[in-house]
């Protein structure tokens, strides 16, 4: 099918996984293996990045998604 089909059925068999044994991590609906989602620690804070080819693993501190949101948080405190 499609990648945005391929997507939607990578996030809802990580959350299906969750719901049903507590770990996002397991097979996806087309047998194949998901890629690992590690769980997310204060000295490795890791997340899974849902992109156009599919789930990435990525290290949270490391994100575009985190620099964003640091530095707009900080441009709204320096404004108070």
């Amino acid at each position: 099918m499609g990648r945005h089909y391929d997507l939607s059925r990578q996030m809802c068999n990580y959350f299906c996984n969750f719901i049903k044994a507590g770990d996002p991590n397991g097979p996806d609906a087309d047998g194949s293996q998901l890629p690992t989602w590690e769980p997310y620690k204060k000295e490795a804070p890791m997340g899974m990045s849902f992109t156009e080819h599919g789930a990435v693993a990525i290290q949270e501190k490391d994100s575009d998604y985190i620099r964003f949101h640091v530095e707009h948080i900080k441009n709204r405190l320096k404004k108070k």
